[in-house]
């Protein structure tokens, strides 16, 4: 290889941490007057990457919806992807699996919101 490759990748090596950090609770430019925002953390404390810690109001909330609406996954705690993610969608609040799952709501939202609603009033098995 020559100098300048090299100096090339080693540029590249090193700003590659970069672009794959997040903008974890800020408004992205996909993501621009969807509706969908994935709330912000509540303590320092929180993990980033799986979302913030839930309160015992919406772990009740959980349990009453028991579906992710994107996945169809049921929604657990303490798993390898963390607590369900909590959204607000629509002024509704709506909890996905993962923080993965937040592109499926986005410009979903009204069939979202719908599914949640038929997941709450089922009747569990």
């Amino acid at each position: 290889m020559t100098m300048q490759l090299r100096r090339l990748c080693h540029v590249c090596a090193a700003l590659l941490p970069f672009t794959l950090i997040g903008c974890y609770g800020q408004e992205t430019p996909e993501s621009a007057g969807s509706g969908a925002r994935i709330a912000k953390p509540t303590t320092p404390a929180d993990d980033h990457s799986k979302g913030p810690a839930l309160s015992e109001d919406d772990k009740a909330l959980v349990l009453a919806q028991r579906l992710c609406p994107v996945s169809n996954e049921e929604l657990t705690f303490g798993s390898d992807m963390g607590d369900p993610v909590k959204l607000d969608v629509n002024g509704e609040t709506v909890f996905i699996c993962c923080i993965g799952c937040e592109k499926g709501v986005r410009g979903n939202e009204e069939a979202i919101l719908a599914k949640v609603a038929e997941f709450k009033s089922a009747k569990p098995d």
